[in-house]
């Protein structure tokens, strides 16, 4: 009977053997390969909108056309004036498809600006004033105070941290949106503080 001796060949380190390992390698690399493709993919839109559709340091043309104009009698009074300097938030969500969320496709920027609530008396023709001779007393009749003006300052206004997506961008009525609520909490702030009531002590002691 031959002797015969058996040879098992080395496994040298890093060597593959088994087509499961392989198959994992190549699953790997494929998984690579799909994510530096979206990243360059991503580059390439954003680099492609800067140089390209991104506007330059050209003309700026800006224009206006009178469409309606007229001329109203006001009467009002002011008695108190509510003064704010307050900063704010927006913001939206990412952008979704087949329910699915699309990854970089929010948009948000934050605003500080300073306002102005006003309040006093409406019209002033609702003022009822009477004499009465033989108590040499003269009697006002003053309607109920209210706010009679609530603005942000434009000039105020600066925006800091303004996403700049070239897919979900930030618009005109976003911004605007964003000023009206802005106003309208300012407003809410200014009667919660006591405005109304500074206004009917004011336009108390004026008679």
């Amino acid at each position: 009977m031959n002797n015969r001796k058996l040879r098992y060949k080395k496994r040298e380190p890093g060597e593959i053997t088994s087509g499961y390992e392989k198959g994992r390698i190549i699953m790997a690399k494929g998984l690579i390969t799909k994510i530096i493709v979206s990243v360059l993919t991503i580059l390439v839109l954003v680099l492609g909108y800067k140089i390209v559709l991104a506007p330059r340091n050209g003309k700026i043309t800006m224009t206006s056309t009178e469409i309606k104009n007229s001329f109203k009698e006001i009467g009002q009074l002011a008695v108190e004036e509510y003064n704010f300097t307050n900063v704010g938030k927006f913001s939206q969500d990412n952008m979704s498809a087949f329910g699915i969320s699309i990854p970089f496709t929010d948009k948000s920027f934050l605003m500080t600006y300073s306002g102005v609530c006003k309040a006093g008396i409406k019209d002033i023709s609702e003022i009822n004033i009477e004499v009465n001779q033989s108590e040499k007393k003269v009697i006002v009749d003053l309607p109920n105070v209210e706010v009679l003006d609530t603005y942000i300052d434009v000039n105020s206004i600066e925006v800091y941290d303004q996403s700049f997506n070239p897919i979900n961008q930030i618009t005109v009525n976003d911004v605007k949106n964003f000023q009206a609520n802005e106003t309208a909490k300012a407003e809410e702030l200014a009667i919660k503080n006591g405005l109304l009531d500074k206004a009917k002590s004011t336009h108390g002691r004026s008679c």
